[in-house]
């Protein structure tokens, strides 16, 4: 796929995703019918040989750059970002704010079978570590979608970044417990306080999202069985 070219007055031009948070070292903004990142400081040169292996990569779940987005002017161009797909739906951040403000829901059988019957199908074809799985990352429609991917690297890298020698953690095991982390954090935020549905060790688990709703349904006797009911709940 051609790479992108735009001047200075272009980029100024284009309009943010999002107008309340964006990330530490770069912004996205909306382009033609995708999303172009672009790092505020420019690119070291690992980020750049990263973006171009990136593009090779393919994945249902995982937006990975399609193309390099370059800054010229009169005598020189340089990357200074990517162009992605835009991720479908909602992350999983605005979704549990509009759950809280009474604008969304999402029921407990729906989530249950996206994460299982879609899924993790999807997850155990990955085979790189998927570092900073923040709640602004993952979106949710009819699977769970990634973006952000400049803290995704192949066993190598996992292991430079983790300072990690002893045996080998392989990329689904330890996939798994980081996208269950934000799982955790989304319930945790809607949850009443009380209600404690797991433990640290629940979360290397297949069955962590299941047990955690099983708990909340025998918790709340089972009159909650939606996302928004759970938030009602706080308040009883």
């Amino acid at each position: 796929m051609e790479d992108i070219y735009l001047t200075k007055e272009e980029i100024e031009e284009l309009e943010r995703i999002s107008k309340n948070y964006h990330g530490c070292n770069g912004e996205c903004f909306k382009y033609e019918d995708g999303v172009v990142k672009i790092f505020y400081d420019g690119l070291a040169s690992y980020l750049k040989c990263k973006i171009d292996e990136d593009i090779k990569r393919s994945s249902n779940i995982i937006l990975w750059p399609k193309k390099r987005v370059f800054k010229v002017n009169r005598k020189t161009k340089y990357v200074i970002g990517y162009f992605m797909d835009k991720a479908p739906n909602v992350s999983l951040l605005d979704l549990k704010n509009k759950i809280i403000s009474g604008k969304m829901d999402l029921a407990f059988d729906d989530l249950l079978r996206i994460y299982y019957d879609r899924f993790l199908k999807e997850l155990q074809k990955e085979k790189v570590y998927m570092f900073d799985i923040k709640l602004a990352h993952v979106f949710i429609d009819d699977n769970f979608y990634f973006i952000d991917t400049d803290g995704y690297f192949d066993k190598d890298l996992y292991y430079v970044n983790t300072s990690e020698d002893k045996d080998e953690v392989k990329p689904y095991d330890y996939n798994l417990k980081e996208i269950n982390k934000a799982l955790a954090l989304f319930m945790d935020c809607i949850i009443c306080p009380g209600l404690k549905i797991y433990t640290d060790d629940d979360l290397n688990k297949e069955s962590f999202l299941f047990d955690c709703i099983s708990n909340i349904r025998s918790l709340t006797n089972n009159r909650v069985d939606t996302f928004m009911k759970l938030s009602n709940y706080k308040s009883r």
